[in-house]
């Protein structure tokens, strides 16, 4: 079985005013004073939830196995296919650098831009299995879950932001929607749960 994450509505974006050279991507942290301005500003500046679980997902056996293919789907409607050999920067500060070139249009290795609704990357991806990860969705091992792709290809949509649902149609898109438990969960620790659910070959 090979498995698409796609890390939907990531609060991956360029920082508002001229181009600033070390943290081009807008980042609550450090640009806590442009944040007050932006609408739905709570959860967004978030790169660091895209950074680490980027790292976790090429770092991960199935990436290896060359049964991962991993995208990032912005809030903008903008869709980073992310290659399988690609090594994600460790150093948060050039992951940004790098995304941040990559959002104005230049080429970084290992990574393509394209714009594109999400519902278009879903079904240009023709899985067998489209599958959303939600608080709100049925409580069942995704194990078993994952047997529905008859050994075809699985789809996993899972948010990449800190707060809130979907903002895409997601759920419209999904064939099941699977809850890990009542508890929340980071978005690297949902993501190491999806993976940790594919059989092995």
């Amino acid at each position: 079985m090979n498995l698409v994450i796609v890390l939907v509505d990531a609060e991956l974006e360029l920082a508002p005013g001229p181009a600033e050279r070390c943290i081009p991507v807008l980042d609550a942290f450090c640009h806590r004073d442009a944040m007050r301005s932006l609408p739905g500003a709570s959860r967004r500046g978030r790169p660091d939830i895209v950074h680490s679980t980027l790292l976790l997902c090429q770092g991960s056996e199935l990436n290896r196995q060359g049964r991962l293919q991993v995208y990032v789907h912005t809030r903008e409607d903008k869709v980073i296919e992310v290659g399988r050999d690609t090594d994600v920067h460790p150093n948060y500060v050039r992951f940004l650098q790098e995304m941040g070139s990559l959002l104005r249009g230049k080429e970084v290795p290992g990574y393509v831009l394209s714009a594109r609704y999400l519902r278009t990357l879903v079904r240009g991806i023709g899985a067998d299995l489209r599958v959303a990860l939600s608080p709100s969705g049925d409580d069942v091992p995704l194990a078993q879950v994952f047997e529905g792709a008859g050994g075809g290809t699985v789809l996993a949509m899972i948010g990449a932001f800190p707060e809130g649902d979907f903002v895409s149609s997601v759920y419209e898109l999904a064939d099941v929607k699977v809850s890990l438990g009542p508890e929340l969960m980071r978005v690297p620790e949902v993501t190491s749960r999806v993976l940790r659910a594919v059989p092995e070959k």
